[in-house]
């Protein structure tokens, strides 16, 4: 017997129950005051910001829960000392009982805050228990998960949203699906940031090979296999061109990648990922959907130019041909064929190149650097007015 009480799952009563009544005994949930459900600990730029938010509430003695099994737990040690983790996994594979035991868990602290990205199992528990306060935040728009979003949607004290794309695409989901505008003020938008190196030396080389860089995963809204028809394009126009892809790729290494890319998997460790920004010229993302990577923001940091599909949120900060360039293609091909002209322009025209990467620096200076007003921003909304620090 089934019923119709998740948003993104059917739930079985009597597993749901059990569940209930499992987290009803479990000594677990009577004291804590906030609970993190993120989905990996894997490498990503969405894992990166997940360490650093739960890192902001270090002093309120956070638990952290990751619901999705992870690809490795490499990024498990960016999470500060202190912070209670638990890779819960195993349970949440039984989905309906999961979902009874953290209702349970949840319902025993009339003080309890909640706090989850990009994972349907927060979601469902928000609809059916009642925290003290509940905040969300979406990365990018077009995963589905904002679909599974809308019963929960009256019960989100706060959403955040990376950019102002993100935030629109939302509204426009909730006038779609009718969803009551005074809902819609609660949708707010806090930018990520990052590292920036100082001092800051970079200078372009007329005489040297144009380096391009991709860093991020191989999952299929990446399409990292076009990097691989980009790079075999370039080597047939016998442009001056090096290509180099940074993260795991293994399951989508296609015969172009290993024959025209260099693969240096994986890189975790700061130092070494800022070696390889400083030694490229051009960022290189094909992906078909995004919200605004934590990898541009990285790349400008270091006066690399981003060349870029234009989706998401990416146009918010990027401007065509100022401090990256834009490509607005959506066929394959065309995509291939944009990307080869661009490279093939930049590789050229040298000024350009240096203009442009001089915009990037800039801009990541003004925009992406690390400040109080991130931190500030999501204490006071997780939070609320309970923050004794502020």
């Amino acid at each position: 017997m089934t019923q119709n009480i998740s948003l993104g799952n059917r739930v079985n009563r009597l597993p749901f129950l059990l569940g209930r009544l499992i987290g009803k005994i479990f000594p677990f949930g009577r004291h804590e005051k906030l609970f993190f459900f993120f989905p990996c600990c894997h490498i990503g730029g969405a894992e990166k910001v997940h360490a650093r938010i739960a890192s902001i509430f270090a002093d309120h003695d956070p638990v952290v829960f990751f619901v999705n099994k992870s690809q490795n737990k490499i990024f498990l040690s960016l999470f500060p000392d202190g912070i209670r983790i638990f890779n819960v996994s195993i349970i949440t594979k039984y989905y309906s009982f999961a979902l009874g035991f953290f209702v349970s868990i949840v319902s025993k602290s009339k003080d309890l805050m909640l706090f989850g990205s990009n994972n349907s199992l927060f979601y469902d528990i928000v609809y059916s228990s009642k925290p003290l306060r509940s905040v969300d935040l979406i990365h990018a728009f077009g995963e589905g998960i904002e679909i599974k979003s809308l019963k929960a949607v009256s019960k989100l004290d706060a959403r955040i949203v990376v950019t102002e794309t993100v935030k629109n695409k939302l509204l426009d989901l909730y006038e779609e699906h009718g969803v009551s505008k005074e809902y819609w003020d609660r949708i707010n938008v806090v930018g990520n940031g990052t590292y920036i190196p100082q001092p800051y030396n970079k200078m372009i080389n007329i005489t040297n090979r144009l380096k391009v860089l991709y860093v991020g995963r191989g999952t299929p809204e990446k399409r990292v296999d076009l990097i691989g028809k980009i790079a075999a394009r370039c080597k047939e126009k016998l442009l001056r061109v090096d290509f180099a892809i940074v993260g795991d790729i293994s399951e989508v290494i296609t015969d172009d990648i290993s024959r025209h890319c260099v693969i240096h998997g994986p890189v975790t460790l700061q130092d070494e990922l800022g070696a390889l920004y400083k030694s490229a010229d051009l960022l290189i993302l094909t992906s078909e959907r995004e919200g605004f990577p934590l990898v541009i923001m990285e790349a400008m940091a270091y006066g690399v130019v981003p060349v870029s599909t234009d989706v998401g949120g990416i146009s918010d900060h990027i401007t065509h041909f100022d401090n990256g360039v834009l490509i607005s293609e959506t066929e394959k091909e065309r995509v291939v064929l944009d990307f080869c002209k661009v490279i093939e322009q930049l590789d050229s025209d040298r000024n350009l190149l240096s203009s442009l990467s001089i915009s990037a620096r800039s801009y990541a200076e003004a925009h992406f650097a690390f400040t109080d007003v991130m931190n500030n921003s999501y204490r006071k909304l997780v939070l609320g007015c309970m923050d004794t620090n502020e």
